[in-house]
């Protein structure tokens, strides 16, 4: 959201449910989610029925690294939100 505040974890569990189930494919890596523990519950919850989720990357580094990456990626990305 343009004011840095997260959208619920509800409806980005669901928006993700519907795109998914939109597609033929049924093997995914899904960037930039989850971003905290709260979308992870919320996935394994809604999707306890639908999906076999296997596991979630947790990539712990340092935030002066992290930050250099993000500037690097915004400079060469055409996505305004990087």
């Amino acid at each position: 959201m343009a004011t840095g505040v997260y959208v619920p974890s509800e409806i980005v569990v669901d928006l993700l449910i519907q795109k998914i189930d939109s597609l033929d494919n049924r093997y995914f890596v899904i960037e930039g989610f989850p971003k905290n523990l709260e979308n992870i519950e919320t996935w394994m919850r809604k999707t306890v029925n639908i999906f076999h989720t296997k596991l979630f990357f947790f990539f712990d580094i340092e935030k002066s690294l992290a930050m250099k990456r993000l500037e690097a990626r915004s400079l060469v990305s055409e996505n305004p939100e990087d």
